[in-house]
């Protein structure tokens, strides 16, 4: 060892996510006088892939033929060895789960910190389930929220410990939002709301849009822009239900973009709304707004009301209640003044709680103390 911590990441992807911008923000914040970072990801041609290269020490593409391939163990635990870590940390469920096992079966004596608790579900599916029975096996449990760690039945255990991602604000473009409208085309004079999410189960654009068919039945929907950004399984069913309702004039699907904040820039303010029986964690698109300046109206549950202060920065409404967004909307769109009142309040909240500095400086501290104490 050079005296510098060798930290060896693994995740199943880095793939356009907010996990995986942490995991690069925090490769760029953290010092190389300091810190040795190696990275293991279990999918090649990934969106974030190229630009994680350029601050690991070594990077390493190992992936899975199927779902439960355990052939893969042995691999893992060959790069555990050659890269001789002062510990693990997982990034998500099964990344943690494997590195664990491989190091058992391998006998890789090496921590391995489970960071995969992103998540306070209300509701647990099988496979969550699946993965919540080794949390006992971890000496150290990591959560991006404290409604992780209660969801998860882990508050108040020893090795249990609350980590918030953060933002960089450098990300914020510097313009105006009549320059970022013009930019990316946008249309003036529209009250533009982007939800900001993964297109899947666990999110819920259906109350996003339904949001928009009732401004269209109260004749109000052209003084609205509502914009899908994200990708996922869902998405083709979702533009469908956009055309059969006569939307998509004002109902926007983008996909996955690099200009999230760009976009946001652009906007009045953001929506969030989560499945019923899903939890947010500490969501990065609540983040990315704020430090924006865009005010979220996001639904009540898991971590949000660790980020949002409802009627301070945003509003947080009951899930799935969609007169209950629209009602909101309105109402911001009407009060200009308590628009910008929010819109500051937002920023603040990112600048003394949520920032880039403090994530690294906290994560930094923390491994700090995992190779002293453990």
């Amino acid at each position: 060892m050079n005296g510098k911590i060798k930290v060896l990441f693994i995740t199943d992807t880095l793939d356009c996510g907010g996990k995986e911008r942490q995991l690069v923000e925090l490769l760029k914040g953290f010092s190389r006088e300091e810190f040795e970072y190696h990275i293991i990801t279990m999918k090649k041609d990934a969106f974030f892939n190229e630009e994680a290269k350029k601050f690991a020490s070594s990077f390493h593409v190992i992936e899975r033929e199927w779902r439960w391939d355990f052939a893969i163990l042995r691999r893992f635990a060959k790069v555990f060895k050659e890269i001789k870590p002062d510990f693990i940390h997982g990034f998500n469920p099964m990344a943690s789960l494997v590195a664990l096992v491989a190091t058992k079966l391998f006998r890789v004596k090496t921590l391995v910190i489970n960071g995969g608790l992103r998540s306070a579900p209300i509701q647990f599916s099988e496979n969550i389930k699946f993965f919540k029975k080794f949390l006992r096996f971890y000496k150290i449990v990591v959560s991006n929220s404290y409604a992780g760690l209660k969801a998860y039945g882990e508050e108040n255990k020893k090795g249990r410990f609350v980590l918030y991602n953060g933002f960089d604000f450098s990300r914020v473009p510097k313009k105006s939002q009549n320059q970022a409208r013009e930019e990316l085309g946008f249309p003036k004079g529209k009250f533009i709301i982007p939800m900001i999410a993964q297109v899947s189960n666990r999110k819920d654009q259906r109350t996003f849009i339904r949001a928009a068919e009732t401004l269209k039945k109260q004749n109000k929907l052209n003084d609205f822009l509502f914009l899908v950004v994200g990708e996922g399984d869902k998405r083709k069913e979702l533009e469908q239900i956009t055309i059969d309702k006569g939307l998509q004039d004002n109902v926007k699907f983008l996909g996955n973009r690099r200009d999230v904040e760009m976009i946001l820039r652009a906007s009045d303010i953001s929506v969030l709304c989560t499945a019923p029986w899903w939890g947010e964690g500490i969501s990065n698109s609540i983040l990315e707004s704020f430090a924006c300046g865009v005010p979220v109206i996001a639904t009540d549950n898991g971590g949000t009301k660790e980020v949002i202060e409802n009627g301070k920065s945003g509003f947080i409404i009951e899930i799935g209640n969609h007169d209950e967004l629209v009602d909101k909307i309105l109402f911001l769109k009407d009060n200009k003044d308590i628009l910008q009142n929010f819109s500051k309040e937002a920023v603040k909240t990112v600048e003394e709680k949520f920032s880039i500095s403090k994530m690294v400086s906290n994560y930094a501290e923390f491994y700090k103390n995992v190779v002293a104490k453990f």
